[in-house]
């Protein structure tokens, strides 16, 4: 195995060299993050993105028609969830919400602000848990909205995924799972592309 020698230390460069080569690869890094951002503002500017709102709560017939489009099993009639979370109301004696590195917690619009993974550890990640309070299949759903961005929700089933155009659509990606009395149900979300989009709310529905 060859071990190959910076070529300035070889040629008997000293620490001052060394000092200005470091200095020159950390100032070509601040360059090149500036001007991604730059790039990254520019593309909001031009998108017009629209200041960001909350969605109503579905009606009955549009629960159907997107459990129908995206999941398995028919749910013909949902109650009210069990678990509400959102920028309001991050905890509940069944379950609590987190974010790593939330944009803002904004909570006179009752929302979460998430950046996107556009750059390198900039992503916002959140993180539930919840205990189920009996046996039985829980629906959860999480709404959301962005720009030209995908809410992946990660736990037990795998991932689950879809995509909010703008920040007037507010989509909601769901997915089920089945728990006994007591057992801890933990998943994340975080969104790909886009820059940034707003988590609305997590509800967690029993379905049976």
């Amino acid at each position: 195995m060859t071990i190959h020698e910076d070529p300035v230390r070889e040629a008997g460069a000293g620490p001052e060299t060394s000092a200005a080569l470091d200095h020159a690869v950390a100032l070509e890094a601040s360059v090149a993050s500036e001007a991604f951002a730059a790039t990254a503002l520019a593309e909001l500017r031009d998108a017009k993105i629209a200041v960001p709102t909350r969605g109503g709560r579905l009606s009955p017939s549009q629960w159907r028609d997107l459990l129908r489009e995206r999941e398995s099993r028919p749910f013909d009639l949902l109650d009210a969830p069990i678990v509400a979370l959102s920028a309001r109301r991050p905890w509940d004696p069944a379950a609590r919400l987190d974010v790593f590195q939330p944009g803002r917690w904004d909570t006179t619009y009752d929302l979460v602000f998430l950046a996107s993974d556009y750059a390198e550890n900039s992503r916002s990640i959140g993180y539930v848990d919840f205990v189920a309070p009996a046996d039985g299949v829980y629906l959860v759903a999480l709404r959301f909205s962005g720009h030209q961005t995908s809410m992946r929700l990660t736990g037990p089933w795998g991932l689950a995924s879809t995509s909010s155009a703008t920040t007037s659509d507010h989509p909601t990606v769901t997915a089920v799972w089945t728990g006994s009395l007591g057992s801890t149900l933990h998943f994340s979300f975080s969104l790909t592309g886009g820059i940034m989009g707003y988590l609305e709310e997590i509800a967690i529905h029993q379905v049976s």
